[in-house]
């Protein structure tokens, strides 16, 4: 993992409302040396809340300004995500962020029964209703998995995983790349 961490790079965790996205967040840099973590949708809490074209655009930009100033005090890598849901978000966020980036894509997926039970151990309120509208416009994106021009993809169904077993999962997947 050492030649990985000299290399200007970011790890992006995306996947449906649910998954463990900001646990894994929260978590991975504990297992990193000289990492951070900063989960997107910390950086997009403003009021009146809106999700559009401009706030998209505020939440990318929130991240890559913050992504470099880690950058520059020397955490590298910067574990990241909860800020797009498909494969053409991914690629216009990725335009915007210097050529020599290390890009990491990890995909958490679970079964609809599993992200639910997740989302209502959540502080904030559950509500089906609102959980069923995310799941219908949001669904699992498929088209990572058959995309060759990611540097490094994995996709890991985490549904009746421990925070534990993928940690480890990635870990393996990240200490391949050296």
């Amino acid at each position: 993992m050492k030649k990985f961490q000299e290399e200007q790079s970011l790890i992006i965790i995306f996947g449906q409302e649910g998954v463990g996205k900001t646990t894994i967040i929260s978590t991975l840099p504990e297992y990193i040396p000289n990492s951070a973590g900063v989960d997107g949708e910390d950086l997009l809490n403003v009021n009146p809340w809106a999700w559009n074209e401009k706030t998209l655009k505020l939440l990318w930009k929130n991240i890559i300004d913050t992504t470099r100033n880690f950058w520059a005090f020397g955490y590298n890598p910067v574990i990241t995500g909860s800020f797009f849901n498909y494969y053409s978000e991914f690629r216009e966020f990725k335009k915007l962020l210097p050529e020599r980036t290390k890009v990491i894509v990890i995909q958490l997926c679970a079964d609809r029964e599993v992200r639910d039970r997740r989302r209502r151990k959540r502080p904030k309120e559950y509500q089906k209703e609102v959980s069923d509208w995310v799941d219908k416009n949001y669904p699992e994106d498929q088209e990572f998995r058959e995309q060759n021009n990611i540097e490094s993809y994995l996709r890991i169904n985490n549904g009746e995983q421990e925070v534990e077993e993928t940690i480890a999962i990635i870990l393996e997947h990240l200490n391949h790349l050296d």
